[in-house]
């Protein structure tokens, strides 16, 4: 059988083949390859039986005739899932998760690709669109993906679920509820400190002037800046 399989029937699994000439069915306990799921998971499953209690198992290919098997997670995902993200893909194969960052424009922060938990606020789990960019830092989603926020309250959101405690930039911005360039520190330090920016507050000026030429060059001077 296995000479037969191989000399005809190439481009089927031999396995798979060897079983179904000698036995009439196809192995019980698959190939344990992977192969790509579209109609269950939407993503790569192994060629294995469910109850073997491994999340990888998507049961076994009752025939794999024009089936293509892979050796591993990320070769199936790259050739059979090219719209997602191989890391996540393959995370999605084990029940798992890749711990890359996706933009949420909802939260104006990114959200990290882990189990979501209490204990782990930053968490989203898997992206419900499969098919978006991710980001190896929560930094680096924020600044491909949420550019217009303060860069350093995003990051903190988007990797710790949390805005950090600082001291701010130093750096100035408008406060649009009175119109003027404040300063990015507490306004406990007194001064032009207008407060802590605000994550959609870009705090980008390093001078008063800039910032009142910039945003509001229509005011006088002298009535511009905290």
């Amino acid at each position: 059988a296995a000479a037969c399989c191989t000399a005809k029937l190439g481009w089927l699994d031999s396995t798979t083949c060897e079983s179904v000439s000698t036995t009439g069915s196809a192995s019980t306990t698959g190939t344990n390859k992977w192969y790509a799921d579209y109609a269950s998971s939407g993503t790569c499953k192994v060629d294995c039986v469910v109850a073997s209690g491994s999340p990888s198992c998507g049961g076994v290919l009752s025939n794999t005739a024009g089936v293509t098997l892979y050796d591993n997670a990320n070769a199936c995902c790259a050739a059979k899932f090219g719209w997602q993200d191989t890391s996540v893909c393959a995370a999605r194969a084990t029940g798992g998760y890749s711990g890359k960052f996706y933009v949420s424009y909802q939260d104006n922060a990114c959200l990290k690709d882990c189990a979501v938990a209490t204990a782990n606020p930053e968490c989203g789990g898997n992206p419900s669109d499969l098919s978006t960019q991710m980001f190896s830092t929560g930094a680096a989603c924020c600044a491909a993906k949420l550019g217009w926020l303060n860069q350093a309250t995003c990051a903190s959101l988007s990797e710790t679920g949390a805005a950090a405690a600082v001291s701010g930039s130093e750096k100035w911005y408008v406060d649009w509820s009175i119109s003027k360039c404040v300063k990015d520190c507490p306004t406990a330090n007194g001064g032009s400190c207008g407060g802590l920016a605000e994550s959609w507050e870009s705090a980008e000026f390093t001078s008063s002037s800039a910032c009142c030429s910039a945003k509001l060059s229509w005011k006088p001077v002298s009535d511009c800046a905290l």
